[in-house]
């Protein structure tokens, strides 16, 4: 999403989401085996110079 502030500067905001399942490390009776899943998410901000 950008919103032009004038025009020459714009605000831009960005939000990214993952959705990972959780590691098992492939050990032998599977102790970290959880059957979860993760939701990993980087939101940013940011400004942006038009010339």
């Amino acid at each position: 999403m950008a919103y032009e502030l004038s025009p020459s500067f714009d605000i831009r905001a960005e939000y990214r989401a993952f959705l990972v399942k959780t590691p098992t490390f492939s050990l032998p009776g599977n102790i970290f085996n959880t059957n979860r899943y993760e939701v990993i998410s980087t939101p940013s901000i940011g400004i942006a110079y038009h010339f």
